[in-house]
C-alpha cells in the first residue's frame, strides 16, 4: 500500500492553497490530506506519512503560520519523510527565501525543497497589498507563475517516497 502524505501549508490570500490542491490531485486524493494551519495551527498527523510543508513568502519572510509550526513541530518533522516547499512571486530571490524560509535542520533532513512559483490575485489584495506589489514587483493585474519543472521535481520526488516502505 503506498504511503499516506500528509500537506501541511498556510495561504494568505489562495495562491498556495491552489497549489496544494494541485499537488492532492496529482499525488491521488485518496492518498494525500490537506492540513491548512490558519483553521488548525497544531494538527494531529500520523507519524508514519510523509509530510509536505511548506507556504508562501512575503517580502521574504515565510508566512508566520508555517515558521511556527516548522519550530513547534521541528522534532517530529526531523523524524518523519518530509518535504519542503515555498510559493512566491519573486523568481530572482529564490534560492536566497529559499534559504531563509525553513530552519536550517529541516532544510538538510528533507528529501526535497523547492520554490514553486505563486500567483498575484489583486482582487483578493487590499490597496496596500496592490500598492506594493505594483511598486516593487511591476505587475499591474492578476497573474500566476508557477514553476512546472519545480513542481515536476516535487511530485516526483514525494510519489517516489511515497513507494517506498
Amino acid at each position: 500500500m503506498p504511503g499516506k502524505v500528509a500537506v501541511i501549508y498556510a495561504s494568505r490570500r489562495g495562491g498556495t492553497r491552489l497549489f496544494v490542491e494541485r499537488l492532492q490531485q496529482e499525488l491521488g486524493a485518496a492518498q494525500c490530506e490537506l492540513y491548512d494551519l490558519k483553521e488548525n495551527p497544531s494538527p494531529v498527523i500520523d507519524s508514519s506519512a510523509i509530510r509536505v510543508v511548506g507556504g508562501p513568502v512575503y517580502a521574504g519572510n515565510m508566512l508566520e503560520e508555517v515558521k511556527k509550526y516548522c519550530e513547534s513541530q521541528q522534532q517530529a518533522l526531523l523524524q518523519s519523510r518530509l518535504a519542503l516547499f515555498m510559493c512566491g512571486m519573486n523568481e530572482p530571490a529564490f534560492a536566497e527565501q529559499l534559504k531563509n524560509a525553513f530552519p536550517e535542520p529541516l532544510q538538510q533532513h528533507a528529501f526535497c525543497v523547492k520554490a514553486v512559483g505563486g500567483a498575484f490575485d489583486f482582487d483578493k489584495l487590499n490597496w496596500f497589498e496592490r500598492f506594493l506589489v505594483k511598486r516593487i514587483s511591476g505587475v499591474r493585474k492578476s497573474t500566476a507563475h508557477y514553476l512546472e519543472d519545480n513542481i515536476g521535481a516535487l511530485v516526483g520526488a514525494v510519489k517516489a517516497e511515497m513507494t517506498q516502505p
